[in-house]
């Protein structure tokens, strides 16, 4: 989920703009519905347009990483690759490639 806060400035925790639940209790239940159903935290409308911009490769390799099938998910190596091939972005100095599918 740190994708989702890197991508939402301003949410502090995802799935606060689905819930009004105010306990702990009432929280945890929203949060294992959502999860169960396979339903994502929305989006701040706020950033949409930066979203589908400037900020689409990471919007992409979040929808990968909450996919609900864990064995559909990238492993981390990929997801570092993927970040790796946008120059904007330097994760490390040591660029190793890995083969991702």
């Amino acid at each position: 989920m740190t994708i989702y806060n890197i991508c939402n400035p301003g949410v502090r925790y995802p799935y606060q703009l689905d819930t009004k639940e105010k306990t702990p209790f009432g929280f945890q239940s929203f949060l294992m519905k959502q999860q169960e159903n396979g339903i994502r935290p929305s989006n701040s409308t706020k950033y949409r347009a930066v979203q589908e911009t400037k900020w689409k490769k990471l919007m992409c390799i979040y929808f990968q990483c909450t996919t609900v099938d864990p064995y559909d998910r990238p492993i981390a190596a990929c997801v570092v690759s993927e970040l790796e091939k946008d120059e904007s972005v330097q994760l490390h100095e040591d660029k190793k490639s890995s083969k991702c599918t």
